[in-house]
């Protein structure tokens, strides 16, 4: 192939690729009412929206803390969550209520969680508490750039863990549902990442 076509070829090759990307504008729009859309479905599980009291109940095994510190006198609890995984647990606070704590990050980024797990609580006039726990499956769309940098530059600080108070005091009243919806993120990459000072 000669110099001049293979050029023109590489550049309908780079427009191609900056085709199938979506816009800044466009990402944002997705996102947003693809949340919208998982807000409505754990509506639409029933019983009257809730809005916990989040209670810090031990420090953060991420950054090398002890979960079963009890900061507010919490006690963690063997009791699993009815549709609930390993990373969900159950804590009995000093009042009797139960506090619910589950994973908080989709995707990790340099410095703290880049992608948050959301989580929505309904109560049914029977006492019944939903966990609905909104998960980002996320697709990046990887834009090549000159330069780019990585790292936060500094560590960071030690978390508590936090967990949502219920209005419910037995394992069985609590269950969780999970709601999935695809969340669009850009990231930029380069041949040379330079760290952060």
């Amino acid at each position: 192939m000669r110099p001049l076509a293979r050029r023109a070829a590489r550049s309908l090759t780079l427009v191609a690729v900056a085709a199938c990307t979506p816009s800044a504008t466009a990402v944002r729009q997705h996102n947003e009412a693809a949340y919208r859309r998982a807000v409505d479905r754990a509506a639409a599980v029933g019983g009257d929206a809730l809005v916990p009291e989040q209670v810090v109940v031990g420090a953060d095994p991420r950054y090398g803390g002890d979960p079963d510190d009890g900061s507010a006198g919490a006690t963690r609890l063997p009791d699993a969550v009815a549709g609930g995984g390993p990373d969900d647990v159950l804590y009995r606070l000093p009042t009797g209520q139960l506090a619910f704590a589950g994973p908080t990050c989709a995707m990790q980024g340099d410095c703290a969680c880049a992608i948050p797990i959301t989580y929505a609580y309904r109560v049914a006039a029977d006492g019944q508490v939903t966990v609905v726990r909104l998960r980002p499956r996320v697709k990046v769309y990887r834009i090549e750039v000159d330069a780019c940098g990585y790292g936060c530059g500094q560590p960071p600080p030690p978390q508590p863990l936090v967990a949502a108070a219920l209005p419910a005091t037995t394992a069985t009243q609590v269950r969780l549902v999970e709601e999935t919806y695809r969340l669009e993120v850009r990231r930029e990459t380069c041949a040379n990442p330079i760290p952060a000072p």
